[in-house]
C-alpha cells in the first residue's frame, strides 16, 4: 500500500466522533494520567495534522494503533499484552462501487470495502464487521492535492484472547479539501474497546489546515494548525482536553514522512490543568502545568 493511501486512511482514523459535538473542556487529568497519555496518544494527535503516514490497513481493521489499544483495554479492566491479531486472507472483506484509480493515487474513485468474516490466529479467534468508504474528490489530481472523503460505519474487530473476549471498533467519518495553498482537513472518529461490561473509548474531533510551502511538494515543508478536542472515557479517567496548536511547521527532519519540527500544542481540561507538547528540530517535549513528563 502506497503511503499517499496510508495516509489518507490512517489520518482519518487519528481523529474522533463521540455521542455528539465537543464544545468545550471538561473534568480533569492528574500529572500520572497526563504521562500516560502522553505516551499513548501523542503520535496519533499529531497524526492529526499529517499530510503523509503509514500503516493505515492494520489501523483500520484493529481500530486502534498498540500504545492506545493497550491503554483503552486497561481502563476497560483489561490485562492484556497480546496484540489484536490480524485478518488472513479469508477476511479482507468485499469490494463495492466504482474502483477507478485514474490518477494511480490508490484513492479509488467511489469504492466501499464491507468486511463479515472470521479468522483464525496464533492469539485465538475473531471476527471481524462492518465497512469503510473512500471517496476520491478529483481523480485527476494525485491525493491530497485532489481530495477525498472516508466514511466508516461500525467497523469491528472482535478478539477471543482465551482470556477474554475483546471487541475494537471504529465509527466516523473524514474529510480532505485541497485549495489553491492550503491542505485542509475534518476529523469524527471514536474508538471504544470493550470487554464483559467493561468498555473504553477515545474521541478525537479535530481540524487541520496545512501550508505546505510548496503545493507541487506538499510533505516537503510548510506550516499547520490544527485545534479541537480529545475525549477519554474509561475506568477512572473521564475528560475532554481541548487542542490548540501554535506556529507549528512540518518537514526539515531525518524522516522523509510528515513530522512536526518546530512549534507549540497545547491540551487543557476543564480544571484548567495543561499539557504542552514543545517541539524544536523534530524532537518533542512534553510538560504537565510547566513540569517535565
Amino acid at each position: 500500500m502506497v503511503r499517499t493511501l496510508s495516509f489518507f486512511i490512517f489520518l482519518s482514523f487519528l481523529a474522533a466522533c463521540g455521542s455528539g459535538t465537543l464544545t468545550e473542556p471538561s473534568g480533569t487529568i492528574t500529572s500520572e494520567q497526563a504521562s500516560s497519555f502522553t505516551s499513548s496518544y501523542a503520535s496519533q494527535l499529531e497524526g492529526t495534522a499529517s499530510i503523509d503516514a503509514s500503516g493505515a490497513k492494520t489501523f483500520v481493521q484493529t481500530g486502534a494503533q498498540s500504545n492506545s489499544r493497550r491503554h483503552l483495554l486497561s481502563l476497560a479492566g483489561i490485562s492484556t499484552t497480546a496484540s489484536a491479531p490480524r485478518e488472513d486472507a479469508a477476511c479482507s472483506g468485499t469490494v463495492s462501487g466504482d474502483s477507478t484509480d485514474a490518477d494511480s493515487d490508490e484513492i479509488n474513485l467511489n469504492q466501499t470495502t464491507t468486511f463479515d468474516c472470521s479468522y483464525t490466529t496464533s492469539f485465538g479467534t475473531g471476527n471481524l464487521s462492518g465497512s469503510f468508504a473512500i471517496v476520491d474528490k478529483d481523480d485527476a489530481a494525485v491525493f491530497p492535492l485532489g481530495g477525498g472523503t472516508i466514511t466508516v460505519s461500525d467497523l469491528t474487530n472482535q478478539v477471543n484472547f482465551g482470556e477474554a473476549v475483546i471487541g475494537i471498533s471504529v465509527n466516523g467519518s473524514f474529510d480532505a479539501t485541497a485549495a489553491t495553498s492550503t491542505i485542509s482537513t475534518t476529523n469524527n472518529f471514536k474508538t471504544t474497546v470493550s470487554a464483559a461490561n467493561q468498555e473504553a473509548s477515545v474521541t478525537y474531533q479535530m481540524g487541520s489546515t496545512a501550508t505546505p510551502t510548496d503545493m507541487d511538494s506538499p510533505l516537503a515543508g510548510g506550516t499547520v494548525t490544527f485545534s479541537g478536542f480529545i475525549q477519554i472515557e474509561g475506568g477512572d479517567q473521564d475528560f475532554t482536553l481541548q487542542v490548540t496548536a501554535t506556529d507549528v511547521t512540518y518537514g526539515g527532519c531525518s524522516r522523509d514522512d510528515f513530522k512536526l519540527n518546530t512549534g507549540t500544542v497545547t491540551l487543557v481540561d476543564g480544571s484548567s490543568n495543561t499539557i504542552t507538547f514543545t517541539y524544536e528540530n523534530c524532537t518533542r517535549t512534553a510538560a504537565y502545568n510547566g513540569n517535565s513528563l
